[in-house]
């Protein structure tokens, strides 16, 4: 018995580490069509441009250029495709609405999908009852795996020694202490993993109960998936009328967590739905905080942004934008075939895929705000000034623009892109206030005039409007974020109708956003995000901050290029 016991006692453990870890680690890295612990089906639209290219000639001013490229494209065709997103411990898989395939994100011990829920353009209301994020649990049950795995080597060893007494004499002597470790391990093993797994399990189960028939639990809850797939028939997609519920606004948002950092699109839902009457109409909106109830999906993208993350303000005018976001890009890398993030051709098979009418492209502030300060550390006397750095920055970013803008020539593409603010000041040369700023000048200077050589291209400049009338070189406080003096990101809602004036792809949502209700809506969406931002300086979780530092502007801080 006891030969038999040290024969079969790895196998079975090995078998069941095995499956847990397979389970653990799809459906990102591993069987992406087999193994999730939740799976959601429905239909999502996907709008195209039913005239992709113009041939005819651009008229003489880039201005009036966008708003005929614009009228020109004509209507989108929008079509419905069925949609999958299967969530797993360390991430998830969905259809890619662009290219029809199955993308997965990158494996993380603390997932968010907040992303991802955007991206397959899922509805509000199942959007709004999946999980956000996995905050802690993931890594409780790399916890558990990786006990469970010594467990296995103990148990392994103990049955190794007693098959070859005499050779491994010095383990046998062992026997009481491997088996005394073995079990404490798989005891504390099975109490983390079953502690994580129940509140994984309980977690999802409510998400798919909210959800309803177009959400279930995958076969990760279910150790029989290693033999067969489900049978099970797949849940009906949710109609296309149905995707929104008869209220235009999304439920109230948790409260603001010192832990997790809950996205921007949160700004927006900090209203019940009860404060206003149901709308007369469906109107589905894209996840990323929409503050418009009007604009539906069924109307085409008006602008395609690509930029940093200060791109994100974009996200508020809903379905009329297309914003892809690429954090920590910088105009130097879109030129630089080795970077890291190779942010370049992302950018470029984005716009071949998409072909949007009108592109802006956000790039420049994590040069200026960032890595030049970081080079300044970094390579001490030997780092560039700030006319040398705008300077390479500017031929960098120029490149590439050069290299879109012959793509953008044969598609009849409008592109636009927005310059940096510089990042915060010292007191001292060659990173102070002044310095910095007449660094951003020069490099907008030249890229305005570098535009202004270019057809193909146009300048849009609305820093007029967000200087300080007090001091020329800084944002206005209405325009910064008060409660972190470190960000050099401006707030959403106060530039938005700025932007939504200079840019002639959007102009036509400037009305609309000047309405009572919607500046009401704006408002409600800048307190949540300071009361938010204040709680987490409060918890310390951006480190010191330096009273004295400020985000600052130039003349030209912010600007627009218009690609055709």
């Amino acid at each position: 018995m006891n030969h038999l016991y040290h024969s079969l006692a790895p196998l079975i453990l090995f078998a069941a580490f095995l499956v847990s870890l397979l389970a653990f680690l799809a459906p990102t890295n591993i069987l992406h069509d087999r193994v999730s612990l939740l799976e959601v089906k429905t239909n999502a639209t996907r709008s195209s441009s039913s005239k992709r290219w113009l041939v005819h000639e651009p008229p003489a001013l880039p201005h009036n250029k966008m708003v005929k490229r614009a009228k020109s494209s004509g209507a989108a065709q929008v079509t419905t495709v069925p949609v999958t997103v299967s969530i797993g411990p360390l991430g998830a898989c969905y259809t890619n609405l662009t290219t029809s395939d199955q993308s997965c994100t990158k494996p993380s011990l603390t997932p968010i999908f907040v992303d991802v829920y955007d991206n397959v353009r899922l509805p509000d209301k199942i959007a709004d009852a999946l999980p956000d994020y996995f905050p802690l649990v993931p890594t409780g049950i790399l916890i558990s795996l990786g006990l469970m795995g010594l467990q296995l080597a103990a148990v392994l060893a103990s049955s190794v020694s007693m098959h070859a007494s005499k050779k491994l004499a010095f383990l046998n002597k062992k026997q009481p202490t491997l088996r005394k470790a073995a079990m404490f391990m798989g005891l504390v093993s099975l109490v983390v993993g079953v502690v994580a797994v129940a509140a994984l399990r309980v977690q999802l189960g409510n998400a798919a109960d909210k959800v309803g028939e177009n959400a279930k639990l995958g076969s990760g809850f279910d150790p029989r998936w290693h033999v067969a797939p489900s049978s099970s028939p797949s849940p009906a997609p949710l109609p296309l009328s149905s995707r929104r519920s008869a209220s235009p606004l999304r439920p109230a948002s948790p409260q603001p967590s010192s832990g997790v950092y809950r996205n921007p699109y949160h700004r927006l839902s900090s209203s019940p739905p009860a404060v206003r009457p149901p709308s007369p109409a469906p109107a589905p909106l894209r996840r990323p905080r929409s503050p418009s109830p009007t604009l539906t999906r069924a109307i085409p993208p008006a602008l395609e942004v690509h930029g940093d993350s200060l791109a994100g303000v974009f996200s508020l005018v809903g379905s009329r934008a297309i914003v892809h976001k690429y954090k920590g890009a910088s105009a130097r890398g879109l030129n630089n075939s080795h970077s890291t993030l190779q942010v370049a051709p992302k950018v470029l098979k984005n716009l071949e895929a998409t072909r949007s009418p009108a592109v802006l492209l956000v790039f420049g502030t994590v040069d200026l705000a960032i890595n030049y300060l970081w080079q300044l550390k970094a390579k001490g006397s030997s780092a560039s000034g700030q006319r040398e750095w705008a300077d390479k920055v500017f031929a960098d970013y120029t490149a590439f623009l050069a290299q879109a803008g012959s793509l953008a020539k044969r598609r009849g593409i409008q592109r636009d892109a927005v310059g940096p603010l510089p990042s915060l000041p010292r007191n001292t040369h060659p990173h102070d206030l002044a310095t910095r700023a007449l660094m951003v000048k020069r490099y907008n200077l030249m890229l305005g005039a570098f535009c202004a050589r270019h057809a193909n291209l146009s300048f849009v400049d609305i820093s007029k409007d967000l200087v300080d009338p007090l001091d020329a070189k800084r944002v206005a406080a209405h325009f910064r974020d008060t409660e972190d003096p470190t960000n050099c990101h401006l707030v959403w809602e106060t530039t938005l109708p700025y932007w939504l004036r200079a840019l002639p792809p959007l102009a036509s949502l400037s009305s609309s956003f000047s309405h009572p209700q919607q500046l009401e809506r704006l408002e409600r969406s800048r307190a949540a995000y300071a009361l938010e931002k204040r709680e987490r300086v409060r918890n310390g979780s951006f480190g010191s901050l330096a009273a004295s530092a400020r985000p600052t502007v130039n003349g030209g801080a912010r600007w627009s290029v218009a690609l055709s």
